[in-house]
């Protein structure tokens, strides 16, 4: 019997990294038979085993329990389930206390709790096919994930030695391939969490269709999205080098397209939150159909907005080359129209806020009845507005000022009596 003496106790803390969510986790203290975390000096008993000797599964369970790691052997397979792994202590490790790490993990087939394997000697999971919460990999030894399909907490990889994720086919929470050595995602099919690819050598995510959280892919290898269909938040594309959305059907998040080699977003029919397309080099929406609020195109490549009929919050097209509207009915907030190259509204009928033509080329505003806010048409070229019905706010029309508290009727009666004037 080996006897290990250690005088702290385990308080170890898992490193998150700031682009993914942060969530604290710490790998359980050892305990006592009634559950107490016990403080003070810890002594294990420990079989001796010599490190080229088998253990059994009933031997595995001694050691497991001896460090306070609850198991249980399943009789009829004999496989163990363990409630947690980590080294024995903050100062102590198993190869420390003369026990072959990879002979003792063999049977374990299911971890419900955390599983630490820094400073571990480990180098294949084996017969592990599930991890109950977080997995922390972060410089282990492990190159080889075995049988392991479900991670059911946040999974970190960084500067790990896999190279692979096998037959993993889900992840519950964050996903960090930071600084990574996957190059290959496999069978991987979801991402409960953040999916953070940044600095890390994936460039494929194969069978990968859903991400929970927002998905990073700035600074990554990524250049195809694969089968990947929605992103649950934002989709950070800036300064990636993604040049294929593949299947991506659903951003309900922000989209930032900002310095992305993107060109043309494919199958892409919603962004519920933010589009920036500011300084990106998409030039076609593809099926783009909505975007929840704000969308971004100054100094962006697009020219149509194609088959887009709503924007939410704000439309921005200062500076931009969107010279058609395309089917666009909606705009919910304001519309900054002012030194821009629109020349029609088309099929535009409402300005949920304030509209902006200043230094504008539009001759006509078309098919738009309303504007709920202010309307600003000073240095304007505007001539026609015969289908506008409703000003909410205030007029600003050449020298002309008409305030909002003016009878709605008045105001679109003089205003449409002074464009006459002008022609």
């Amino acid at each position: 019997m080996k006897i290990n003496s250690i005088s702290n106790c385990s308080n170890t803390t898992i490193y998150n990294k700031n682009k993914i969510t942060k969530t604290q986790t710490q790998n359980s203290q050892p305990k006592t038979k009634n559950n107490i975390p016990f403080c003070g000096t810890l002594i294990y008993f420990t079989p001796q085993i010599p490190t080229n000797e088998k253990i059994s599964p009933q031997k595995a369970k001694e050691i497991f329990e001896s460090v306070g790691i609850e198991a249980e052997i399943n009789e009829k397979d004999k496989t163990l389930t363990i409630s947690e792994y980590r080294q024995p202590d903050k100062k102590t490790t198993f190869s420390a206390m003369g026990v072959n790490e990879n002979e003792l993990f063999k049977n374990v087939k299911t971890i419900t709790g955390n599983a630490d394997f820094r400073n571990s000697k480990i180098t294949s999971l084996q017969n592990l096919t599930l991890i109950g919460k977080d997995a922390n990999f972060e410089g282990s030894k492990i190159t080889d994930l075995g049988a392991l399909e479900e991670i059911f907490g946040n999974a970190y990889f960084g500067n790990s030695l896999i190279t692979s994720t096998q037959e993993l086919r889900h992840i519950e929470g964050d996903a960090d391939f930071e600084n990574s050595s996957i190059v290959d995602l496999q069978n991987l099919e979801n991402i409960g969490g953040n999916a953070n690819f940044e600095n890390s050598n994936i460039t494929n995510l194969n069978k990968l269709e859903i991400i929970g959280q927002d998905a990073i892919f700035s600074n990554s290898k990524v250049k195809s999205l694969g089968k990947l269909g929605t992103i649950c938040k934002d989709a950070h594309f800036e300064n990636s080098v993604v040049t294929n959305l593949g299947n991506l059907k659903e951003i309900h998040g922000d989209a930032i397209f900002s310095n992305s080699h993107i060109t043309s977003l494919n199958k892409l029919g919603y962004i519920h939150k933010n589009a920036f397309f500011n300084n990106s080099n998409v030039k076609n929406l593809g099926r783009l159909m909505y975007i929840g609020e704000d969308a971004h195109f100054e100094n962006s490549k697009i020219t149509s907005l194609g088959n887009l009929c709503t924007i939410g919050g704000n439309a921005v097209f200062c500076n931009s080359s969107v010279n058609d509207l395309g089917e666009l009915k909606s705009i919910g907030e304001s519309a900054y129209f002012e030194n821009s190259k629109l020349r029609t509204l088309g099929k535009l009928k409402s300005i949920g806020l304030n509209a902006y033509f200043e230094n504008c080329p539009l001759v006509s505003l078309e098919d738009l009845e309303n504007i709920d806010g202010n309307a600003h048409f000073k240095n304007s070229k505007i001539k026609s507005m015969y289908n506008l019905g409703y000003v909410g706010g205030a007029i600003w029309y050449e020298n002309l000022f008409i305030p909002k508290n003016t009878p709605k009727y008045l105001k679109i009666t003089q205003l449409a009596t002074l464009v006459q004037e002008n022609q």
